[in-house]
Order: structure tokens, then C-alpha cells, then sequence
């Protein structure tokens, strides 16, 4: 029976087989035609010319104009749309993320020493150094492929594992090895980039010898992106803030102005107190080069590590953690022993409620920016003592001069403000000449003057401008 329908003829002889195929033919092309959205309706009829076709005519849905049977092909299939590329690696992202499985690797440390020499500011300088392993976690920049491979400090020599190229990059201040902040560069495979290491600190010798693990995140030139650079800068904001509202709720009063609490006072302003990580921080070799360089530089490790950051930083001066603070007894020139910075802020402000003990105070981010605070009322206090409380109307002014004693101490910086104003002098830090060895006798520490400097140029930053007055210290002539 199915067979009789197929081979059905109309009156022309044409096999409705023939029919059938140009039907579906027509239909394919109408559908891909309304896939790709071309289908209109016709305003005239089409005619359809084939020596087989029927001549009568109707509307047609295709567009207008006459096809014939070989015209009416199917449109080829549409090519299917390339697969979206990945995202490119979020280098900051990943930078900023906790890292449990370096933090439970173990670095092997050697029991020989090797010695070498490193130039740092024109000068020679030796160091010791057991052999050790260092951990490092590396990241492929493009796909976010991430390893933990490692080294082996040898002195001065690095040794890469296989099919590997590092090495330790010496910076312009001739600093090579820097313990855990250490930069590293790989040239072999390419693209490749150290997030952070495992780094085995030793210290002390023979049965004293003890070894602290630390991770840390060192700058990479891959690593010098916007994000980071203000994720430096809110911390340390965010940080003086809290400890601006901790001295407001533990009520301390302030010892520059009575029935004050000390939060209340000119000085008292997050933004002076956030400024002085990041400038102890800032080498000034590296500062005179590049001054925005820098300022960025030392945010970027700040936002990398965190409360962490300076946690074992110590100069050769016994300052320490963040905020560099020491705890140095000294003796006055009439041989009377007085207590270190720390424990004399500590006993001067028992309210504020500082670690008791210096170590651990200057390591907590919190608790050390909690003492700068109350080393700047100590400051305003003495300027109010000697210049009078109109020293407090100009606010840039204050916080240099509140800066120059946290780097130089209080006679220094106001001498030379003294100096600055007796002379008529602009610029105090010019008041007087600019020495560099002890004793300092009628002169400014040329690292005080550096250290406002630095500070001229971060406030500036701040305010979205340049300062000109930041490379003034390159024009002074250091004497002594």
C-alpha cells in the first residue's frame, strides 16, 4: 500500500517523490533562514520558474525575487562560537591568599657555615650563613598554575632545582640577601613568578642555635600592581584607625594638654601615624632614585604580608617590627641611665595598656601603632613646652616636626626648628648643617632630615601632587 502512494503521478507525470524533496529542501531553508534572522514576509507574489514546476503562483516567505530549484540550497550550519579565553591570572588575588601547605613545610638547615661579601652603599660587608633550603610557592603569571619548588642558599650561591633558572636580584642599594624578604627572579621556565617562601631563619650558635620558620611574600616586579599599592595603604589606615579607637575607649588622657583625651588632640590623626610604617620602612638610596618607587615598594610588601610583614625586622640599631621601635637604655651626658623609648611610654601612659613586654609589643601591629600614638603626644608636648601652643596651627609643619623626634629624638628637631626660625629660614631642616656621625653638635642628622623628606613626599602624594621640596635633600652638603 505504501508503495502505490509513493508512485503516485499528477498530470504532468512528476512523481510525488520529486514533490516531497523539493518540500523538504524549501523547509530547510526557511528554518536555517529563521535562524539567522533574514525572513520577511513578501509584499508580491514569487514565482517559482522550473521546467517541472507548477506556474502557479502564492506568497512566498522567502525574500523577494524569482529562485529557481538550484537556487533554493541550504545555508551552510553556523560555526559554532569560539570558546571564551580564560581570565587572565589574578596575580594580586592569589598573592593575598593564606598558604597552609607552605606553612607546614620544614626548610633542612646545614651545620657548615659559608662565608661572603656583600657591596651595600659602596661599602663591603661580610656575612655568615648556615646552608639552607628555602621553600618557594611560584605561580605561573598566565594560567595560575602554582608549584612549590626548592632552592638551596649556598653563601652568596643560589642552586635551582632542575629545569629550573632563579635568582636572587640585587637591588640599587646593593642588598642581595635579605633573609625571607629576599626578591627572587625566574628566567627559566618563562612566566613564571615567586609568590611567597618558606624561609628558615637561624639565630644564635652550638646548643643555642635555634631555627623560626617564617613565610613571607618578597616584591616581585610582577607583583608591582595599583591593587596591591592600595591595599598597603588601607591597612595601614585601617590600622591606625583601630588603634585610634582603642586609645578612645581606654579614655587616655593626654599629657600634651590637660583634660584632653589624648585621641582628641591636633596630632592624634590616623593618617599621621599610618604614614610612618611605610617611611621606616623605604630605603633612602632607593627613595632618592625613585621617591614614588619607593613609597609604593614598601606598601606593596605591606599589603602582602599583613600583620606579618616586619613580625621579625630588627636593625642594627635594636628597632623593631612595623612601627621600629626601640627599647635602648641610654646615659645622659651627666651618666645618668635612663629607660628605653619603649618602657618609658609604657610607664608615662599606663592607660593605654602597652605589651609589658618590648619583644612582643613591637612585634603586635596593633600594639606598636597604639605607642606611636602616644610617642606623638610625648612630641606635641615638648614643642607646646618650647614653642608655645601655636605650634599646633599649622598642621604640616606639626607633623613634620612630631616625625623629625620619632626618628631623631626632640633635641635635634628642635634645635633645628629654633635654628629655622631665628635664621628666618623656610625650610627648618636647612637651618642648620647636615651631619651624618656622632656627636651631633650644632647640626641635624642627615637621616632625620632624609626621614622628613620621605615624608614630604608621601603627604604629597597624598594630596595628588608633586613636591618639589622632596629632592632637597640631595642639594645638602653632608659634613662630619
Amino acid at each position: 500500500m505504501l508503495s502505490s502512494v509513493w508512485d503516485v503521478t499528477n498530470s504532468r507525470g512528476v512523481t510525488m517523490r520529486r514533490y516531497l524533496l523539493i518540500a523538504v529542501v524549501v523547509l530547510a531553508s526557511l528554518t536555517a533562514g529563521a535562524c539567522a534572522g533574514r525572513i520577511r514576509v513578501a509584499t508580491q507574489p514569487v514565482h517559482v520558474v522550473n521546467a517541472v514546476a507548477s506556474t502557479a503562483t502564492e506568497p512566498a516567505l522567502l525574500p523577494v525575487r524569482s529562485l529557481s530549484l538550484g537556487q533554493l540550497l541550504i545555508p551552510p550550519v553556523l560555526a559554532a562560537e569560539p570558546s571564551p579565553e580564560p581570565p587572565a591570572c589574578d596575580l594580586a588575588a592569589e598573592a593575598l591568599k593564606a598558604d597552609p601547605e607552605l606553612d607546614s613545610i620544614t626548610p633542612k638547615v646545614g651545620v657548615k657555615d659559608y662565608a661572603y661579601i656583600e657591596v651595600r652603599g659602596g661599602v663591603r660587608k661580610p656575612f655568615t650563613d648556615p646552608e639552607k633550603e628555602i621553600a618557594l610557592r611560584v605561580i605561573n603569571k598566565d594560567s595560575c598554575e602554582q608549584q612549590i619548588i626548592f632552592i638551596t642558599k649556598r653563601g652568596d650561591t643560589l642552586i635551582s632545582p632542575d629545569g629550573w633558572k632563579i635568582e636572587a636580584v640585587r637591588r640599587a642599594n646593593g642588598i642581595r640577601w635579605n633573609n625571607w624578604a629576599t626578591q627572587y627572579r625566574i628566567t627559566g621556565p618563562e612566566h613564571w613568578v615567586v609568590l611567597r617562601n618558606r624561609y628558615p631563619l637561624v639565630q644564635g650558635e652550638g646548643k643555642r642555635r635555634r631555627v623560626t620558620n617564617i613565610t613571607y611574600s618578597p616584591y616581585s616586579g610582577d607583583l608591582h600592581l595599583p591593587l596591591l599599592v592600595e591595599a598597603g595603604r588601607d591597612y595601614m589606615t585601617n590600622l591606625a584607625q583601630r588603634a585610634l579607637d582603642r586609645l578612645r575607649t581606654l579614655k587616655v588622657p593626654s599629657r600634651a594638654m590637660k583634660g584632653v583625651l589624648l585621641a582628641d588632640t591636633p596630632i592624634a590623626r590616623p593618617e599621621v601615624s599610618a604614614r610612618l610604617g611605610p617611611i621606616e620602612h623605604m630605603d633612602f638610596g632607593e627613595f632618592v632614585l625613585d621617591p614614588v618607587w619607593s613609597m609604593e615598594h614598601a606598601f606593596i610588601r605591606i599589603a602582602l604580608n599583613g600583620d606579618g610583614f616586619a613580625q621579625f625586622t630588627c636593625s642594627k640599631a635594636s628597632a623593631c617590627g612595623l612601627m621600629q621601635f626601640t627599647d635602648n637604655a641610654l646615659r645622659d651626658t651627666k651618666g645618668v641611665l635612663h629607660a628605653g623609648t619603649y618602657t618609658t611610654l609604657r610607664r608615662n601612659y599606663p592607660a593605654a595598656k602597652l605589651n609589658p613586654n618590648f619583644e612582643e609589643g613591637a612585634r603586635d601591629p596593633l600594639n606598636a601603632m597604639i605607642a606611636s600614638y602616644l610617642h606623638h603626644d610625648n612630641a606635641l608636648r615638648y614643642l607646646i613646652k618650647r614653642f608655645g601652643p601655636s605650634i599646633t596651627d599649622h598642621q604640616q609643619l606639626l607633623d613634620e616636626l612630631v616625625g623629625g623626634i620619632y626618628n631623631g629624638g626632640e633635641t635635634y628637631t628642635g634645635d633645628a626648628y629654633a635654628a629655622s626660625l631665628k635664621k628666618k629660614v623656610s625650610d627648618w631642616t636647612q637651618a642648620l648643617k647636615t651631619c651624618r656621625l656622632k656627636p651631633y653638635v650644632n647640626c641635624i642628622p642627615g637621616e632625620t632630615v632624609g626621614y622628613v623628606t620621605k615624608l614630604r613626599e608621601l603627604i604629597a602624594v597624598e594630596k595628588g601632587r608633586a613636591d618639589t621640596r622632596a629632592q632637597a635633600f640631595l642639594s645638602l652638603p653632608l659634613t662630619r
